[in-house]
């Protein structure tokens, strides 16, 4: 099944001028930002590097074996930018403005980088959530903050580079990253969203229901492409933005998320409709979130990643030995009998939200095949009395 991959062995001969930036693009690009640029890529917007020699800065004492080892999350984007570095789409496109941002006490993963196209336009990538733990907090976060320290960086971003520019903006990011566009693209002011022609959110998150509400919010909905495979979870969470593309992937489930399981043919995404699956995670969680408020989602939120810095990890690779989950299981075990409550409470309301939306799944389900019985047997009467007359007519 072709992939982001393919794209560029089959098309990275044609560059912009002959082809003209897609959706594909797009993704390639929010992808890109994952790699790690530091000391190659400068923070100044003026001082330019090609992805060809940005690539080749990177590789220099590495190879395949190093990189998978030392980015064990981001290691294949490496190894993708290194090919799509070679072509002649990519190669000489112009990179700068790479910022990175972790920070542990405020919670805040905030990286995004600027590629320079051939037609004078800025494609903005906003990095989706790294492998450091503070990075996935921050997405749990979204649940009941209206702004987390990310968003503001990232809305910080857009006005400190653009602000003061008249230059022809597309804004994007998969996963958390897409997210960060669309919201810093609503918020960084009047001046910089004029710039903006179009935001692409790739299986990003979406955003509380006070936040969608907002003006500068509603005027960058027609402007914002929401693409999402089709068991699509990350992308179900929240208020989503409806997808104008679902997207057809060679994995299941979770899995789906992983970008370079996104099917694409030439210039286009293979597309479909999104599964039954996905869509009762959505109603689940938003049934969850009704009924649970601010003050408990962060509970919950805050006691989940308590657990897991209690076993000493920093970073998802360092959950993967039983003995880290064993420290997270006794960190459990050890809360406060108030607490243990309190998050048992929580987390029972997420299952009751589970069994009722299986429920009213399963009455759907019901009602649809009784009205399909009832509507074949309306048609078998009607065609029998037809039948009946242009006898007796005969």
């Amino acid at each position: 099944m072709p992939n982001i991959v393919d794209y560029v062995i089959w098309r990275g001969d044609l560059t912009f001028e002959k082809c003209p930036f897609n959706e594909i693009d797009n993704l390639i690009f929010s992808q890109l930002s994952y790699v790690d640029f530091a000391g190659i890529v400068s923070e100044d917007a003026d001082k330019t590097i090609t992805l060809r020699e940005a690539s080749k800065l990177f590789w220099e004492g590495k190879d395949n074996a190093s990189v998978l080892k030392d980015y064990p999350i981001n290691g294949k984007r490496a190894i993708f930018m290194r090919q799509a570095a070679k072509s002649a789409r990519f190669g000489d496109i112009l990179l700068s403005g790479y910022v990175d941002l972790v920070d542990v006490n405020t919670e805040t993963q905030m990286s995004a980088v600027q590629f320079r196209l051939p037609d004078d336009t800025v494609y903005v990538a906003f990095r989706g959530t790294d492998a450091t733990i503070v990075g996935w907090k921050e997405d749990f976060n979204l649940s009941y903050m209206t702004q987390t320290a990310g968003q503001r960086s990232a809305v910080d971003y857009m006005k400190r580079y653009f602000d003061r520019t008249s230059l022809r903006l597309r804004v994007g990011g998969h996963s958390k990253g897409g997210n960060f566009a669309v919201y810093a693209s609503a918020f960084s002011g009047a001046k910089v969203q004029k710039q903006i022609e179009v935001i692409y959110s790739n299986d990003g998150p979406g955003f509380r229901q006070e936040v969608v509400e907002k003006p500068q919010f509603q005027q960058i909905i027609e402007r914002t492409v929401s693409i999402v495979p089709e068991d699509t979870i990350i992308g179900a969470l929240l208020n989503p933005i409806k997808a104008k593309f679902v997207v057809k992937s060679s994995e299941d489930g979770l899995m789906q998320h992983d970008a370079f399981t996104w099917q694409v043919l030439g210039p286009r995404f293979e597309t479909t409709t999104r599964s039954k699956e996905s869509l009762f995670v959505e109603k689940t969680v938003a049934g969850w979130l009704n009924e649970v408020d601010d003050e408990a989602r962060e509970m919950f939120v805050d006691q989940i990643f308590a657990f897991i810095q209690a076993s000493g990890a920093k970073k998802l690779v360092d959950l993967k030995s039983f003995k880290e989950i064993s420290s997270i299981l006794r960190a459990a075990r050890d809360l406060p009998k108030e607490d243990q409550e309190q998050f048992k409470d929580v987390l029972t309301q997420l299952v009751k939200s589970g069994g009722r939306t299986l429920e009213d799944s399963l009455r759907e389900a019901w009602e649809t095949r009784q009205g399909n019985r009832e509507s074949k047997k309306k048609s078998a009467n009607t065609s029998a009395k037809e039948g009946s007359h242009e006898r007796a007519m005969g």
